[in-house]
């Protein structure tokens, strides 16, 4: 964050000069357009543009910094020796039997692109009869959600022998190998990634390939909750989700006014609402 915020400096400094050495240039002239016509080989109007450039560039570095996530060095050695995490080679030994691992039969409950996990880890509290399994490819941000847990753990007044709540370090295009089919009960996707380029439309957790890939998991009747602040996304999914094996059930753009439903909030959610950013919502259900 701080590397991102000092970037932005930069480009906003760089904004600056460009626009200086235009006005500074511009006022000198009785018409603006004299600027194109009787300077535009000047030295001046070069270095202005090589300013512009710049900030472009610093643009393009800000908008890729803040996708792009920074990796923690040591992350992969914590993720293997950490309880709280399946990786992906032990999870595939799971297929069919999840059951195993919580020691129950309880429904089981998965969210894809989980982050820093706050949200399943408030699922995780308020249900206690249903287990839950956080999805998160991305091992640095995985890293910080089983140490957010731990510290969850470490403050809950109830000393709980039995564990709801299960990490697994995969990638959503290999579900299909971790479940067998029917295997899941429901399936959250919390303010995914939008892949707003349309060469990317394939990537994002609402295409139809990857819906093909839940249906195969859910049960008859299971129920897929999706949500974001992304009105693009939102309406490329509810496409989707028409020409998939499911049904739309609800869906809204303006979830937190919306009377009777209950809400649980993740990171996201959070900063975007405290932003004034409407919340879409849609619960799609399994033919």
């Amino acid at each position: 964050e701080r590397v991102a915020s000092m970037i932005e400096l930069y480009g906003v400094f760089y904004k600056l000069i460009a626009t200086n050495y235009y006005n500074c240039l511009c006022c000198q002239l009785p018409d603006k357009s004299l600027f194109t016509t009787h300077y535009k080989n000047s030295n001046i109007l070069l270095r202005n543009r090589m300013c512009y450039i710049i900030y472009k560039t610093t643009l393009s570095i800000i908008r890729r910094t803040s996708v792009r996530l920074r990796h923690i060095k040591g992350c992969e050695d914590f993720i293997h020796e950490a309880n709280e995490c399946i990786e992906e080679v032990d999870a595939r030994t799971y297929k069919g039997k999840w059951h195993l691992l919580f020691n129950n039969n309880k429904d089981i409950h998965i969210e894809i692109g989980m982050g820093k996990g706050l949200f399943i880890r408030r699922m995780a509290a308020r249900y206690p009869d249903i287990n839950f399994i956080g999805i998160e490819k991305y091992t640095s941000v995985l890293m910080k959600a089983i140490q957010r847990l731990r510290l969850d753990r470490q403050s809950s007044e109830n000393d709980k022998t039995d564990i709801n709540l299960y990490y697994a370090c995969i990638d959503a295009t290999i579900l299909k190998d971790i479940f067998e089919y029917g295997e899941v009960s429901k399936i959250y996707l919390n303010f995914s990634d939008p892949w707003p380029k349309a060469r990317h439309s394939h990537r994002r957790l609402t295409d139809k390939y990857f819906l093909d890939i839940y249906s195969k998991l859910l049960k008859t009747g299971a129920k897929l909750e999706f949500k974001t602040d992304n009105t693009e996304l939102f309406e490329y999914s509810l496409e989707s989700i028409k020409v998939s094996d499911f049904e739309l059930e609800f869906y809204t753009y303006d979830l937190h006014n919306e009377e009777g439903i209950e809400n649980i909030m993740s990171e996201y959610e959070e900063k975007f609402s405290k932003n004034g950013q409407k919340i879409c919502k849609l619960v799609a259900v399994k033919k």
